[in-house]
């Protein structure tokens, strides 16, 4: 299970749609996890932004598409899904 702090990340708009990033980690039992962006700054997921999805599971290396609010060290995920799937919002 992935647990830790978020690193410096560069400042960033309040809340960005439409980012993509790759699979680190996915827990299928508290539906949790990890992305890397591209720039290799990793964030974590919680199961409020997985389940907003409304996806069954994560593979880790697969790419999703970000919605993500917030900057520095309290920019979060809120939405996440598979890169190829149309945004239901």
């Amino acid at each position: 299970m992935f647990v830790g702090h978020l690193p410096k990340v560069r400042a960033r708009p309040h809340r960005i749609r439409g980012v993509q990033a790759t699979v680190r980690y996915f827990d299928p039992v508290t539906r949790a996890g990890s992305v890397l962006f591209d720039d290799g700054v990793e964030l974590a997921y919680d199961a409020d932004a997985f389940d907003a999805s409304r996806l069954r599971l994560l593979r880790v290396g697969q790419r999703v598409r970000l919605r993500v609010e917030g900057a520095g060290p309290a920019m979060r995920i809120t939405f996440l899904t598979v890169a190829t799937l149309a945004d239901p919002h």
